[in-house]
């Protein structure tokens, strides 16, 4: 069974003499006073909140054992403790020490800072406050590119609640540079650059007059128009063609691929790339020639790429999971790719075994090359869990799926002995979280009770608040009442569902014969609650029944954990939830289950 640590002290004095009664009090703020030349004392925050407790010998220095008292620092102050509100020396009664701390109004440094992150001048604003800059006017030298004037800063003066900085802003504006594009001595356009750009050229594209037997083409410009950083003219450039015939390459959808010149009576010759067409449907093309002979050219024409028609073949490549490449099949256009492989495989894992579920898509129809990765089922393991006594002998057996918790839900375990000692059962020899492989968990006890005429067993009964926060601690002889002797449990106000009352405890603590958790029950003007919880005690859901609908039933909304399904053994819960008149605490109910590993 696992249990929550809880702060609360317990304190059992036990005393051999008959005469002599065991007492226990809670006193004060919540500490067991044993004898009477014995104090409580109690370290408490600034907000009323526990620390630490202790007991110690009247008249002896009290010493704190806890963590450094913390106070949260808000808008105004920062918080430092600096000691307790009581001296802890020569504590004679029952004390209450409260943490004092010292406080200090916050203030923020606004740092002012130039484009280049130098900075320019430092203020110290108080939260709230406007930052003010006194110093000289921010300034930035002027590059290549552009000049720069100061605007402003990048961020409010104003309203200053946290440190900050504030960087000058600049404007700025382009320098530009001319790159005039002449033909000749005309002067055909003007272009207007910036540092290190590049010249557009928007003009009409230059001519040069033809002759008899030549023709000029504009090939560019005698100058680079790249990484402009000045001034310039740049003059238009010809080539020197002399005069042919044009043969123009057509692809077979009016595509021109290539354009080739050829002189009279000579060979057209077509240096482009190979003439392409997509395959289509069924087919796929191969090219086989042009539409014109090519020889002794005469005049300027065009002429028109072939190409043979082939029936289609289109592969398919099939992948494992892990991009694990397994085979190729090739089929015709619109039929189906068939797998010729190995069957596809994956290693199981700590969590998953897997299964080979087909592929990633369809290729019962294959019209397009196609890459396809196998698809895999996984089913989550499961871990045979056996729960064992000291002796070996077998408490409990569950099945735990792979990364989740076992849950114990058979008896306490119990160590019998011959001899005059009790044994208190501690927990288990092993973690009972993230189970990735069969367990055995075996109990472990600690010695409680040793000594004395006769074996004597006691129990714990430990009183929780509905959140689970300890309020007290009662230890009992078998068989006895456990008593609650602190102050009557709260909870705090909802808007949802007003003001809340303390009605009972969730199960009795009359004649304890084991230990045992308990927890405060609440309801409001209008509500029962009925608080459902795991068998460890954790709150799982709360059930908020109306008081003036007559008989109504209560329904478990809350997680659905593996220990709350039916294959795990959860058969219910232990209380009727069919009629609810009270505020009531319900825990599942599972199935006995004898097995062994």
């Amino acid at each position: 069974m696992k249990k929550s640590i809880i702060t609360s002290v317990c304190i059992l004095a036990i005393v051999a003499s008959t005469s002599a009664a065991t007492m226990f009090a809670l006193q004060g703020a919540g500490v067991i006073n044993v004898f009477a030349d014995e104090v409580k004392v109690v370290f408490r925050n600034y907000d009323n909140s526990f620390l630490w407790k202790d007991v110690i010998p009247a008249g002896s220095n009290a010493v704190y054992g806890g963590a450094v008292p913390q106070r949260s620092s808000n808008d105004m102050y920062d918080y430092t403790f600096v000691s307790w509100d009581k001296s802890l020396k020569n504590v004679l009664t029952d004390t209450v020490f409260y943490a004092q701390f010292q406080n200090k109004i916050k203030e923020y440094k606004v740092s002012f800072q130039n484009w280049n992150h130098k900075e320019l001048y430092v203020d110290y604003v108080s939260k709230g406050k406007t930052a003010e800059y006194v110093g000289a006017v921010p300034t930035r030298e002027p590059d290549e590119h552009n000049s720069y004037t100061f605007v402003g800063w990048d961020k409010p003066l104003t309203n200053v609640n946290e440190d900050r900085i504030i960087t000058a802003l600049y404007e700025a504006t382009p320098v530009n540079y001319t790159v005039t594009f002449k033909n000749g001595d005309d002067v055909l356009y003007r272009d207007h650059v910036p540092y290190l750009g590049t010249a557009t050229y928007r003009g009409l594209e230059p001519t040069k007059e033809r002759t008899a037997s030549t023709e000029f083409v504009f090939v560019g410009w005698d100058k680079p128009l790249t990484g402009v950083s000045s001034d310039f003219e740049t003059y238009a450039l010809f080539e020197e063609k002399a005069i042919t015939h044009t043969v123009e390459f057509y692809n077979y959808d009016s595509t021109l691929l290539y354009t080739a010149y050829v002189s009279n009576h000579g060979t057209a010759t077509y240096v482009g790339s190979t003439p392409y067409r997509e395959p289509e449907g069924p087919y796929a093309y191969t090219f086989n020639g042009w539409n014109r002979e090519l020889t002794n050219v005469t005049s300027s024409f065009s002429t028109v790429a072939q190409f043979t028609t082939t029936e289609r073949l289109i592969p398919t490549h099939f992948y494992n999971y892990d991009d694990t490449y397994l085979y190729t099949a090739y089929s015709n256009y619109g039929k189906p790719a068939f797998y010729a492989g190995a069957m596809p495989y994956r290693e199981e894992d700590d969590m998953y075994v897997y299964e080979f579920d087909g592929w990633d898509r369809d290729v019962s129809y294959i019209t397009e090359e196609t890459i396809t990765y196998a698809v895999f089922s996984k089913e989550l393991r499961t871990y045979k869990c056996v729960f064992k006594n000291y002796d070996d002998s077998i408490l409990y057996v569950t099945y735990v799926p792979a990364g989740e918790t076992a849950v114990y839900i058979g008896d306490t375990p119990i160590k019998e002995t011959d001899v005059n000692v009790v044994f208190r059962f501690i927990g288990w020899n092993k973690p009972l979280e993230n189970i990735y492989s069969d367990t055995v968990f075996t109990a472990e006890f600690e010695i409680y009770e040793t000594g004395g005429g006769g074996k004597t067993e006691y129990f714990e009964v430990y009183f929780y608040n509905y959140d689970g926060e300890p309020l007290d601690c009662d230890i009992v002889e078998k068989g006895t009442n456990a008593s609650y002797e602190w102050t009557t449990p709260d909870r705090p106000y909802s808007s949802d569902y007003g003001s809340y009352y303390f009605s009972s405890w969730d199960k009795s603590f009359d004649e304890v014969y084991d230990d045992m958790k308990v927890f405060a029950q609440f309801e409001t003007d209008s509500y029962y609650i009925v608080t459902y919880r795991n068998p460890w005690g954790e709150l799982l859901f709360e059930d908020y029944i109306y008081k003036y609908n007559g008989s109504q039933k209560s329904t478990y909304r809350g997680p659905l954990y593996e220990y709350l399904l039916p294959e795990n053994g959860f058969i219910g819960w232990d209380k009727d939830l069919n009629n609810i008149n009270s505020s009531i605490t319900v825990y599942p109910v599972y199935e006995k289950e004898e097995s062994s590993l």
